[in-house]
């Protein structure tokens, strides 16, 4: 990170992953004033402009995608028993925080387990064992996706059905419900704010069109059942149309909307404005997400300070496939 700051004298890190990794380079940037943009991670902490005001998330918070699961609990099976499975990080434990802030009063009443794992084990098989044995009704997979793939598969395999509702970050068909098997993944429960390039009702949706068209284009072969390909597409769009906004060769002091709308991947909620550190959505856990993920988002404006003088690079920061797409977007602009 320093080379790219202090040798390529990058203008700006955009979609660096991860909750670990951002965290590691967060203060640096900060102290350096290089914008942290669209972070590839939804943990709360990234909204905090008081103290770390080039830092700016995109996604939803995870605090709030867990209380959407719990509000729906209490409506939907008020009576259940309830046990989370968390990651024993930032990441994991934003949304048992979420979960807890979700059912209020009724949180001690109502979760009966909460086990942890570390993201440095190579299987967590022997905590699906240790879940099934508290008998729950409901397992909340807070899991990021190879994790919440080996959740699903396991519990297929120990003949247990509890309902299960799994991360937005693991709701991939491609990546978490293919490799678990589309017959254990059935009844599995998410939330998502994007389209899903899996699902045959966007077949005819137009952004939809223009996104597949890219992907056949740029990346033939692409496994468009791989939420990570949306995901990419609609952050670089986002980096795009926030782009235009910065002139090459001034930046005014005052402060500037760096957000932009992605373009057909989200149908836009017309009462969303939000003035936060991260672009806002709406998700909705009504759907299962072996079959298709939600739309929706409510993308809010953002503003930060313009960026200082600098000369226009831009690094896209993850060696994924999510970022081999973002990668020709941003190309095709600049």
């Amino acid at each position: 990170m320093r080379k790219l700051v202090e040798s390529d004298e990058v203008l700006l890190v955009f979609n660096p992953l991860g909750t670990p990794s951002n965290t590691a380079i967060q203060k640096y940037l900060n102290s350096k004033k290089i914008p942290q943009l669209f972070v590839a991670t939804g943990a709360t902490k990234w909204n905090d402009p008081k103290n770390f005001p080039w830092t700016m998330g995109w996604q939803p918070s995870y605090q709030s995608e867990a209380q959407i699961y719990a509000k729906w609990l209490m409506k939907e099976k008020p009576d259940a028993k309830i046990a989370i499975l968390y990651q024993n990080d930032d990441f994991g434990k934003d949304y048992l925080k979420g979960t807890k802030d979700g059912f209020g009063a009724k949180a001690a009443s109502s979760i009966i387990m909460e086990e942890s794992y570390e993201i440095s084990e190579p299987s967590i098989d022997g905590h699906i064992v240790k879940i099934k044995a508290a008998n729950p009704d409901v397992l909340l997979i807070y899991t990021t996706p190879k994790f919440g793939a080996q959740t699903i598969k396991k519990t297929a395999e120990l003949g247990w059905k509890p309902l299960q509702i799994i991360t937005n970050v693991s709701a991939s068909v491609g990546s978490v419900m293919q490799p678990a098997g589309f017959d254990n993944a059935q009844g599995v429960l998410s939330a998502a704010y994007a389209k899903d390039g899996a699902d045959t009702q966007w077949n005819n949706d137009p952004g939809m069109k223009k996104w597949a068209e890219f992907l056949d284009k740029y990346m033939p072969g692409a496994d468009k059942t791989d939420g990570g390909y949306v995901y990419g597409y609609g952050a670089a769009q986002t980096l795009a149309k926030g782009a235009r906004n910065v002139r090459r060769r001034s930046y005014p002091r005052q402060r500037h909307e760096a957000g932009g709308e992605p373009e057909g991947l989200y149908a836009r909620h017309p009462a969303a404005r939000r003035q936060d550190q991260y672009l806002g959505h709406r998700l909705r856990p009504d759907r299962p997400a072996a079959d298709a993920a939600l739309q929706g988002p409510e993308v809010g404006t953002v503003r930060r300070d313009h960026f200082r003088r600098r000369p226009l690079r831009v690094t896209l920061h993850c060696g994924n496939k999510t970022t081999a797409s973002a990668i020709s977007v941003a190309g095709a602009f600049c």
